[in-house]
């Protein structure tokens, strides 16, 4: 996953460089302070939410879960609906 720019650029108050808010300058008005793979990401983990809960109770770290890319995490946790998520993130769109 790559940087959705929140490291580079604005304070810790969520002001950036430019004096726009981060709700302004990185999510646009449709979404505020968040970038479409950020919103795609958290889709993700929503959607994987039960198996990911499944893979923490087989003890499973939840950090080292969470830190796989989208891709491993599917492959990971997604089981045999794997194929089929990874099909319904490619086809998410996150602007509408």
């Amino acid at each position: 996953m790559s940087d959705c720019g929140r490291g580079g650029g604005e304070s810790p108050g969520g002001v950036s460089d430019s004096g726009a808010s981060g709700s302004e300058s990185a999510g646009g008005a449709g979404h505020p302070g968040a970038c479409g793979q950020c919103l795609a990401r958290t889709w993700l983990v929503a959607r994987l939410a039960g198996c990911i809960e499944i893979a923490r109770h087989q003890r499973r770290r939840l950090r080292e879960i969470l830190a796989l890319s989208d891709e491993k995490l599917i492959a990971a946790v997604g089981g045999p609906r794997a194929s089929a998520i990874a099909d319904e993130l490619e086809r998410l769109d996150v602007d509408a």
